[in-house]
């Protein structure tokens, strides 16, 4: 039996780099998702009659199920804050002509890439809280603080944590989800 290869594993060489926002990253694989997810149920409700006892039937209703269920994340967390909006992701230009599997791949690449993007991010936006807190306990000591982050509010800057972590979370899991996905051939 062969295996699928993650994302990770198989080399997005035929997708052109660009860049773009982590919310436009997560926007256009939700919709990349939601354009399959249509396509693949309107193939499995096409061939049902005939085919509902076949393996190519269940394979293409699996498919059309898993990614009508996907918890598509919510790319809006993502433009909600300067810290966010500010931060560029490389993302990817699908193929011309693109197969369905490289559209899976395509919104997997997108969703991989806002996760590592957003866990960098948590990543400073911690650390920059627990500056904050230090300050806050310690008004008397003399501290530097970088440029533009005079006025962070620790308990903020952790509410923006949860927040991010949430949407990694959900972008890892929908990208799990997709690559889960097989697409059978017209004839096979």
């Amino acid at each position: 039996m062969s295996r699928t290869l993650t994302t990770q594993e198989r080399p997005v060489s035929r997708m052109k780099p660009v860049p773009m926002t982590i919310e436009s990253a997560i926007d256009s694989a939700n919709s990349e998702v939601e354009a399959l997810a249509e396509e693949m149920t309107s193939w499995a409700d096409n061939i049902e009659e005939k085919f509902s006892n076949t393996a190519k039937y269940e394979t293409v209703r699996q498919t059309a199920d898993t990614l009508s269920g996907v918890n598509a994340p919510d790319a809006a967390l993502a433009g909600q804050h300067d810290l966010v909006t500010n931060v560029d992701v490389t993302g990817y230009a699908l193929p011309k002509r693109p197969s369905r599997r490289d559209r899976r791949d395509y919104a997997a690449a997108l969703y991989a890439t806002a996760a590592e993007a957003l866990r960098t991010l948590i990543d400073d936006v911690n650390s920059r809280a627990d500056a904050a807190e230090i300050r806050s306990e310690k008004p008397e000591e003399t501290h530097e603080v970088p440029e533009g982050h005079e006025n962070d509010d620790a308990e903020e800057l952790r509410s923006l944590v949860s927040d991010l972590e949430t949407l990694a979370d959900d972008c890892e899991s929908a990208q799990s989800e997709i690559e889960e996905c097989e697409f059978p051939g017209m004839f096979g």
